[in-house]
């Protein structure tokens, strides 16, 4: 019985630590965290890559997204779906193909697009601690004042 490569794909992922995808290997979806991916065969899946490049000198059959790297597509290389960047660009050399969109979000502005989040986050918590300190204030008065003097001893 004849099992046919892409049935026998795997799904990749790793943290840390570069993928490779040897000449005559299939992946079917490929998920690189601080890591590199690079593809001499074919995924025929999608590939993430969060702080990381991914090089294509094979097949990359669905999308492919990338947040803080690059997509390298060498020559013979192909990207048959869409692609989308964050904080990095596509270099494609002679005789590459990129086939389907590409929606690309240069530094300065994937920066500000990670920073508003953030800065929403941090308001928030500064608003919650400020309410927090404002209502103990007003419930506990500090410095607490000093316990009533008892009346003076009649004179005689």
């Amino acid at each position: 019985m004849m099992v046919s490569s892409v049935a026998m794909a795997q799904d990749r992922s790793s943290v840390g630590s570069n993928i490779v995808i040897n000449q005559g290997e299939t992946a079917r979806d490929v998920a690189c965290v601080m890591c590199s991916v690079v593809v001499h065969g074919e995924v025929t899946g999608n590939i993430a890559v969060v702080m990381g490049s991914v090089t294509v000198d094979g097949k990359v059959d669905q999308r492919t997204a990338i947040v803080m790297g690059h997509l390298n597509v060498r020559s013979g290389g192909a990207v048959e779906g869409d692609t989308a960047i964050v904080m990095g660009s596509v270099r494609a050399d002679p005789g590459a193909r990129v086939d389907g969109h590409s929606a690309i979000v240069p530094t300065g502005l994937g920066l500000v697009m990670l920073a508003i989040p953030v800065g929403i986050l941090v308001l928030a918590i500064w608003l919650i601690v400020w309410i927090l300190r404002r209502g103990r204030r007003r419930n506990h008065p500090y410095p607490v004042p000093p316990p009533p003097m008892p009346p003076a001893p009649p004179a005689y």
